[in-house]
């Protein structure tokens, strides 16, 4: 399933992404951080690492299988 958040940033809102995120039953299997400031989008990215979470920071272009090994 994928799930889109609108009206919340890296930038502005860690504090509230990393609440939600807490509270989550489960983990997400993949974690894209599309939108934001780089070093912003990195330190999300470490936050939900540190949580278990797989995240990645896709570049511009890049692609990923979404259902490759399911």
């Amino acid at each position: 399933q994928i799930e889109t958040l609108d009206g919340l940033s890296a930038h502005a809102d860690h504090d509230e992404l990393m609440a939600w995120a807490t509270a989550m039953e489960g983990k997400p299997k993949m974690t894209f951080l599309v939108h934001g400031e780089a070093e912003r989008s990195r330190a999300l990215a470490n936050a939900l690492d540190g949580l278990g979470w797989n995240t990645t920071i896709p570049q511009y272009g890049e692609v990923h299988g979404l259902f490759d090994h399911v």
